[in-house]
């Protein structure tokens, strides 16, 4: 059976990920985005049923797993995406709440502009609050 990676292997690689950013770009990552961003890498590294069969609430559930779902999976851990001036394309909102729930974070609120999308989220343990950004695209 894989075990999950630790995460500190994960927050390696986004810190020098974050290094390259110029520092108008560092400015507008939200606090503890290390931390979601390390969570989406080690999904991605294992895949998605391995990982929730490791997982203490057992996230993603099968049924979330679709192609938007991967989709803003791949934008967070190889784009660096969720900030204001860089926000996630989904095609679907319900995709939001899915990928929050599978790292463990749950929505606060939402303020939608348009297409463009602000979720505050605080973590179910820890309470640390997140706010990510997304753009609602017809198709991806």
């Amino acid at each position: 059976m894989n075990k999950l990676p630790d995460i500190s292997d994960s927050l390696l690689s986004m810190a020098i990920r974050y290094s390259e950013l110029t520092e108008t770009q560092k400015k507008e990552y939200p606090e503890c985005y290390d931390y979601f961003w390390a969570k989406c890498s080690m999904m991605t590294t294992l895949g998605s049923e391995i990982y929730a069969s490791q997982d203490f609430y057992k996230y993603p559930l099968t049924e979330w797993l679709t192609g938007d779902f991967n989709s803003s999976l791949n934008q967070v851990v190889n784009e660096l995406r969720g900030s204001k001036g860089f926000p996630i394309e989904i095609s679907s909102k319900e995709t939001i709440q899915n990928l929050l729930l599978s790292m463990h974070f749950q929505v606060e609120s939402t303020i939608i502009e348009g297409d463009f999308i602000e979720i505050k989220a605080h973590h179910l343990i820890e309470e640390d609050v997140i706010i990510l950004y997304f753009r609602q695209t017809p198709f991806l």
